[in-house]
């Protein structure tokens, strides 16, 4: 459940945490924490993204897939299915 922006690029061997995201043109030497936002070049930690607001409403949305109302995008896909078999 990371997200990881156009023109990254990750470093073999490191870790990127659930419910982050890569800022995108970043490179990433670090491993990254779970729900951190992460960007430039070299990477820094910018700050946990639980605690960042939307601009427009100022409600919390990160984790981002906690935002789906009706399930996860490929739940109809038949991914699921295809797990279980792999």
């Amino acid at each position: 459940f990371a997200v990881i922006s156009t023109a990254s690029i990750i470093i073999a061997g490191k870790v990127i945490g659930k419910h982050s995201l890569i800022a995108a043109n970043s490179v990433v030497k670090i491993d990254v924490p779970e729900d951190t936002f992460v960007a430039g070049n070299p990477s820094k930690i910018l700050g946990k993204l639980s605690k960042m607001p939307f601009f427009s409403n100022g409600k919390r949305h990160y984790p981002w897939p906690k935002s789906f109302d009706r399930g996860m995008p490929w739940k109809e896909s038949g991914y699921n299915e295809w797990l279980k078999k792999y």
